[in-house]
């Protein structure tokens, strides 16, 4: 496969996303992806503030929140330039009413537990958005322990839809005490060399040319990870 752009995130869930957008203003960084499912209502405004004083010029992708009306999200598409929204499945609904420009630029994120249960039917609305964002880390979690019993379906979606960009996080996969496989960890990476060695067993035709990390590391160990990555997945 070709060399995918890998992009460092600022996470706003379990992650100190004041201190990341200070790395990006420290390391003069001029795109970073962000992740808005942990900001309130009440706290929009602060992180735009903070977001504006980071220096930062193009955000190429957002992780959605429902919450977020269409005038806010078309003022960061105006002022970032973003190319691409990751959407939930269960929040579907509040998306499909909204300006084409912006559903062109949207994918609904394989998340297991979200999918538990649906048909295939249930994702005709793909053809009205841009079309489906594998999280990689996801993908090997359920492909592995099948906890929901939804890796026929993901089969299924990812053959009649376009997949069109890829989260990446780490998974550390350990056995239990039963002899199971469990994840140890997943969005905070420990270990670079463990909590990726995953990707060693997930089809390169999964991934994409837009991967975008997700996760709560400081934005200079995400730099190490993506640099690694590129130097042991995507040379």
């Amino acid at each position: 496969m070709s060399k995918p752009k890998i992009y460092p995130s600022v996470v706003t869930w379990g992650a100190d996303w004041r201190q990341q957008l200070r790395d990006v203003k420290k390391l003069k960084l001029r795109e970073a992806t962000v992740f808005l499912t942990g900001i309130d209502k009440d706290a929009h405004q602060e992180f735009y503030r903070f977001l504006k004083n980071s220096g930062i010029k193009k955000i190429p992708h957002i992780h959605l929140r429902h919450d977020f009306d269409e005038d806010e999200i078309k003022d960061l598409t105006k002022e970032y330039g973003v190319d691409y929204f990751t959407i939930h499945f269960k929040t579907v609904e509040h998306y499909l009413n909204w300006n084409k420009s912006l559903k062109d630029k949207m994918c609904v994120e394989y998340n297991a537990d979200e999918w538990e249960g649906v048909k295939i039917n249930d994702f005709e609305f793909i053809k009205e958005i841009a079309g489906v964002c594998v999280d990689i880390g996801h993908y090997a979690a359920e492909n592995l322990l099948n906890r929901f019993n939804t890796i026929e379906l993901f089969k299924k979606v990812i053959d009649t839809y376009p997949v069109v960009i890829n989260h990446l996080n780490g998974k550390y996969f350990v056995k239990n005490k039963d002899g199971c496989d469990e994840i140890k960890r997943g969005h905070l990476v420990v270990d670079i060399k463990k909590d990726f060695e995953y990707l060693d067993d997930v089809p390169r035709k999964l991934f994409t040319k837009n991967v975008y990390l997700e996760l709560r590391n400081t934005i200079p160990e995400q730099i190490e990870i993506r640099d690694y990555l590129y130097g042991k997945y995507f040379k």
